[in-house]
């Protein structure tokens, strides 16, 4: 990482990363200058959950975790910094020296006082009986990249690097939600995703990934795939491909193209339950029939297309999507349900339709709980739009449970019509054109 000014071009942070006998990080040094990542002296530890409890670069002494492995406290020289969470791991409070910070929907106080509003394209500043819009304008991977506010002022400009570290920022707007849209927590310098935090100086979590037993390809404390100028790290939410390639002891190399979810059921509902498992099973069921195969003639790679979803029951299913989420209006009412692939059964007739995957909100009425509904549904979920047989709008698709290759390859397109967000991860093929999707025989 450089500094760049009009006069001098410098190493700004030239780190070396040293590793325990696992993946987690033990100590980082820095030949560059001060800028940037400061560097302290001592080793990260962490509990036997993986989680950091000593930070010696940013001077935290001690961090403790509650039972979701949640940061609950933080000591950082005299100061003490906690956090207090709902049931579903949802921030509620930041507790500062002097001060405590509360969260309630997108209502923001400071101690008693409401301090903003987070609006779906920025902030409403409050001061007493004075308010103040904030529009923020943001890239493709949802950056703050300027603020403005309701007279076309610019009150913030940001620039990043590529993990997210910011540089050139200017203006007098105190917006914290910058990097990805998360908030930035001044007092530690972490960026607070909802499931865990990330420190943007270094491109990694402090804590490990809470579906990593779900993506044993991948690091538990890397972010976004490693290549952040494409991807936004997801949370689990959505769905994801894995390019993996194998090779034997003779050489022979497979590869293979996996596609992962979790759908959410709340605790104790058996129905859901059911239904879930049965639905994701239809689909589990469809690893090894079909392949899929990026380039031509010499070049050409063929992936055995594998399917892995996964049930989880949560208390709060819709909540566990919208963790790191603020979607709602200024009443405080929920505008989305989010982009987690929550599942439920409901009664009969709740829609006109016999079921619904409205932003990756999967509902299932009672009496169809076991036929095609729930895997049309979560096909959606998957980025497959409607075609004909299982995918058909509606009851009259012919063959009726039939997965056809053009379904399979929207999963790898991801049109835009579709009800999902796809992250691509491992070694994934580089190719101008998607891939050629077919049925083994």
């Amino acid at each position: 990482m450089v500094n760049i000014t009009p006069s001098v071009i410098e190493s700004m942070d030239n780190l070396t990363y040293r590793y325990n006998s696992g993946n987690q990080l033990k100590t980082v040094t820095d030949a560059g200058t001060t800028d940037g990542f400061k560097q302290g002296s001592g080793d990260y530890l962490y509990d036997a959950n993986g989680n950091m409890t000593v930070d010696p670069n940013k001077g935290l002494s001690d961090i403790k975790y509650n039972y979701m492995n949640l940061p609950h406290s933080i000591t950082k020289g005299s100061k003490k910094i906690g956090y207090v969470y709902d049931a579903t791991g949802r921030k509620l409070a930041n507790k500062l020296s002097g001060k405590t910070k509360y969260y309630l929907g997108s209502f923001v106080y400071t101690d008693d006082k409401l301090e903003y509003m987070i609006c779906s394209e920025g902030l409403l500043n409050i001061n007493g009986s004075t308010t103040n819009y904030e529009f923020h304008l943001k890239d493709h991977l949802g950056n703050t990249r300027v603020a403005v506010n309701e007279t076309n002022d610019i009150t913030q400009t940001i620039n990043y690097y590529p993990f997210g570290l910011t540089f050139a920022q200017s203006g007098s707007s105190t917006n914290k939600y910058l990097y990805n849209g998360k908030e930035l927590q001044e007092e530690t310098g972490f960026i607070d995703y909802g499931a865990r935090m990330y420190t943007p100086e270094l491109g990694r979590w402090f804590n490990i990934d809470p579906l990593a037993e779900q993506y044993l390809s991948q690091s538990t404390y890397h972010f976004s795939g490693n290549n952040p100028l494409k991807y936004v790290d997801n949370n689990g939410k959505d769905y994801a491909i894995y390019f993996s390639e194998k090779k034997d002891d003779k050489g022979n190399v497979t590869y293979t193209a996996t596609i992962k979810a979790t759908y959410y059921v709340k605790t104790g509902d058996d129905d859901a339950k059911k239904s879930a498992e049965a639905a994701t099973g239809f689909w589990n069921d469809m690893t090894g029939q079909y392949t899929y195969t990026v380039g031509k003639g010499d070049d050409a790679k063929t992936y055995d297309v594998e399917f892995n979803l996964n049930v989880v029951e949560v208390d709060d299913p819709i909540g566990q999507g919208n963790i790191d989420k603020a979607p709602y209006d200024r009443e405080g009412k929920l505008i989305k349900e989010g982009s987690s692939n929550s599942y439920s059964v409901v009664e009969e007739d709740y829609t006109s339709a016999k079921g619904g995957a409205g932003s990756g909100v999967i509902k299932v009425e009672k009496p169809n709980m076991l036929d095609k509904t729930g895997p049309h549904e979560i096909g959606h979920t998957l980025g497959i739009d409607h075609s004909d047989g299982l995918m058909h709008e509606g009851i009259n698709g012919s063959p009726f449970w039939t997965v056809y290759e053009w379904d399979i390859r929207d999963i790898f397109i991801n049109r835009p019509a579709a009800k999902a967000k796809q992250y691509l991860y491992g070694d994934i093929p580089k190719a101008k054109k998607i891939g050629k999707v077919r049925k083994k025989k």
